[in-house]
């Protein structure tokens, strides 16, 4: 990314900043006007701004290379369920927790009530997205990330 526009915006938000006068080291910066200094920082912050979203959108997101590299985690499937529409799967088929904890949560995105432990059986009776509604082996019912179950591990 050229980095000149961002760098010119900066120094014109900095001009803006100390526009009211400044004497350092008996190099003195003259006043500027309110007026100025406004459209100094206007254009600062497009400069600062523009560069950012047409980046967004010609390149979309970029994610750090380690994020893209990441290897799966030890011990983890890296087959992943389908996200079934609903009658896709047969109701109540029972999958194995993949993860060394997976949280027990009473709706999506909740914080967990309660945690699952590699090996336990869940038996999913609905989902939704990436989540999964269910029965743990102990009989407590709630949502888990699909992610992390799978037929065996």
């Amino acid at each position: 990314m050229d980095l000149t526009l961002p760098v010119i915006g900066a120094f014109c938000l900095v001009a803006a900043v100390v526009g009211r006068g400044l004497k350092v080291s008996g190099v003195e910066i003259p006043a500027l006007s309110t007026r100025r200094q406004f459209f100094l920082a206007i254009l600062g912050l497009m400069l600062l701004i523009i560069p950012l979203v047409v980046g967004f959108f010609i390149n979309g997101p970029k994610l750090p290379q380690k994020i893209l590299n990441q290897e799966p985690q030890p011990g983890l499937s890296t087959e992943r369920m389908p996200v079934p529409s609903g009658s896709d799967q047969p109701a109540g088929h029972a999958l194995i927790v993949c993860a060394r904890d997976l949280g027990l949560r009473g709706k999506p995105g909740d914080p967990p009530f309660d945690m699952l432990s590699r090996g336990d059986t869940f038996t999913v009776t609905r989902q939704v997205g990436i989540w999964s509604y269910g029965t743990a082996g102990d009989g407590k019912q709630g949502w888990v990330l699909t992610q992390y179950l799978a037929k065996n591990c």
